[in-house]
C-alpha cells in the first residue's frame, strides 16, 4: 500500500491480524526530514500493536512524525571561535533571492548564541551570506550546505562535531609604515596615533625601523586590527623624528570586505605609509640692493651651541647650467623648533659682513627668520656693498673744491677709481654734490 499524505487522517483496510508490517515514508513533505521506519501489528481485535517501535498511537491513529528540517549556525571569531554578535545574516536560494519560509524571510541578527533555522528544503543548494559584519570586522565568503533527507548538513566549510555550521569574521587589519619619502626606508621614533571620527584616540604607538636580521617579519610595520568599517578614521603623527618635518594627516576609512580607502597613497602592497619628509633650508647670498646672487662669501649654520652645522662658499649662477640654480644651497636634515644662526665668516669681494640671521623650522617645515624669505621660502642672507665718500674741501672755508683730480690706488699702486672733484650746487639742498661715493672696495 502507498500513498501520498494529506492533512488528513489516512484509513487503511484489509490488512492481516497477527502480521508485521513497515510504515516507512519515501519522500518527506518539503522542509521535513524521513523519519524512522515505524512497524506495527494488528491484534485480533483490531487493535494497534506497536510495542516494537516508539511511534505513537493516539485513539488508534498510528502517527508518522516528521521533523522539520534544522541547521544551527554560529558567528564566530576566526581567532578563537567565541560566539560574536551583531552580524546581519541571510540565507539564499539558488537563484540568490533570500528564502523564505512560512511566509517569512530567513535573516536574522546574530546574539551572540547559536542560531537553529528551520523548514528548509532537502537536497536544496542554500547560501548563508552576511549582509553586515559586526563593528571590527570583514564580511566573510558565503558559506554553501545542503540538507539531505535525513537532516544531516553537508558543507565545505567548518562545521563542529555538533553539526553547528560555523561563520568564522576576521578582525579588520590595517598595515601602516612610518617612512622615508624620498627613498621609503622605515623611520623610527615617531609617535603614531589613530583618531576616530570624533577625535577621540584609538590607538597610539612609536614607529620602529626594520630588523634586518629578521628576514620573515617587517619589524617596521604596525598593525591596526578591530577597527570600525564604514567609518573615518585619522591617522596622525605627533611629532617627526630629528630632520623631519610632520606630515598632514591621513583620513582612510576600511570597507566591509577589508578594503582600506585613504586620502593618502598606498605605494606598498596593502601597507598604508606614512610619508615624513626629510626638513629643507634653501640660502641664498644675495647684494642688499639688487637681489642678485653673489659669489665668494663663506657662510656657515651654526647650532644653538655655536657648532658648525654646515658650511659652504656661495656660488653664482652657470650660465650654462638651465637645471640647477646654482646660488641656492640646500641643507637638508635640520631639527625643528630648535634655532640656527646663519653666519658669514667672510664676506664677497667688495661687500662688508652681513650680520648673522637666526631662523627656526617649524613642524610642517616653514621657517621663522630674522632676515629675509623670498615667495618660494629662500632665505636670503643680504650682503651690503662697502662704501667710502670723500670729499676735496677748502679747510679755511669748509667748501667743496672743483677741478680737483683725485683717484684711489690699491696696495699694488694700480689705479682703482680716479674723478674729478664738483663743488657744491646752491640749488641743491638734499644732495651734496661735492662727495664722491667710492663703492665695492674690497675689504
Amino acid at each position: 500500500k502507498e500513498w501520498d499524505s494529506t492533512t488528513t487522517v489516512h484509513t487503511i483496510t484489509g490488512l492481516n491480524t497477527g502480521e508485521w508490517y513497515t510504515l516507512r515514508a519515501v519522500v518527506a513533505p518539503d522542509g521535513y526530514t524521513i523519519p524512522t521506519d515505524t512497524t506495527f501489528s494488528i491484534n485480533a481485535d483490531g487493535t494497534l500493536d506497536n510495542s516494537s517501535s516508539t511511534t505513537t498511537v493516539e485513539y488508534g491513529v498510528l502517527l508518522a512524525e516528521f521533523a522539520k528540517t534544522a541547521v544551527k549556525i554560529s558567528t564566530v571569531k576566526s581567532v578563537n571561535g567565541v560566539e560574536i554578535a551583531g552580524a546581519k545574516m541571510q540565507i539564499l536560494n539558488s537563484s540568490g533571492d533570500v528564502v523564505v519560509v512560512d511566509g517569512f524571510k530567513v535573516e536574522w541578527t546574530s546574539d551572540g548564541d547559536v542560531h537553529t533555522v528551520t523548514g528548509l528544503k532537502t537536497d536544496k543548494p542554500y547560501t548563508i551570506r552576511t549582509a553586515v559584519a559586526p563593528n571590527g570586522y570583514t564580511i566573510p565568503t558565503d558559506t554553501s550546505f545542503t540538507i539531505d533527507a535525513d537532516g544531516d548538513v553537508t558543507t565545505t566549510d567548518s562545521m563542529t562535531e555538533d553539526g553547528v555550521l560555523l561563520v568564522e569574521f576576521d578582525l579588520t587589519e590595517v598595515e601602516i609604515k612610518a617612512v622615508d619619502t624620498a627613498n621609503g626606508e622605515a623611520i623610527a621614533g615617531t609617535t603614531m596615533q589613530i583618531l576616530d571620527e570624533s577625535g577621540n584616540l584609538v590607538e597610539e604607538w612609536v614607529s620602529t625601523a626594520d630588523i634586518e636580521s629578521t628576514e620573515d617579519v617587517n619589524e617596521s610595520v604596525h598593525t591596526v586590527t578591530g577597527l570600525k568599517t564604514g567609518v573615518e578614521h585619522i591617522l596622525r603623527a605627533t611629532e617627526a623624528p630629528g630632520g623631519y618635518t610632520v606630515p598632514a594627516d591621513t583620513k582612510f576609512s576600511i570597507g566591509q570586505d577589508g578594503t582600506v580607502t585613504t586620502t593618502g597613497s598606498m605605494t606598498m602592497p596593502g601597507v598604508l605609509p606614512v610619508e615624513f619628509t626629510k626638513t629643507e633650508v634653501k640660502v641664498s647670498a644675495v647684494d642688499a640692493a639688487n637681489g642678485e646672487a653673489v659669489e665668494g662669501a663663506h657662510l656657515q649654520i651654526l647650532d644653538e651651541e655655536g657648532n658648525i652645522v654646515n658650511e659652504w662658499v656661495s656660488a653664482v649662477d652657470d650660465e650654462e647650467t638651465t637645471a640647477v640654480d646654482e646660488s641656492i644651497h640646500e641643507i637638508t636634515r635640520l631639527k625643528t623648533g630648535v634655532a640656527y644662526t646663519l653666519h658669514a665668516v667672510t664676506a664677497p669681494a667688495g661687500y662688508a659682513i652681513a650680520d648673522d640671521t637666526t631662523f627656526v623650522i617649524h613642524a610642517d617645515g616653514t621657517l621663522r627668520t630674522t632676515g629675509s624669505l623670498t615667495e618660494e621660502g629662500i632665505l636670503l642672507h643680504m650682503f651690503e656693498e662697502t662704501e667710502v665718500r670723500i670729499v676735496a674741501f677748502d679747510s679755511a672755508a669748509g667748501e667743496g673744491i672743483a677741478g680737483a683730480t683725485m683717484q684711489i690706488l690699491d696696495a699694488a699702486g694700480n689705479v682703482v677709481e680716479e674723478w674729478v672733484s664738483a663743488a657744491d650746487v646752491e640749488a641743491t639742498e638734499d644732495i651734496d654734490e661735492s662727495i664722491q661715493v667710492i663703492a665695492g672696495l674690497q675689504t
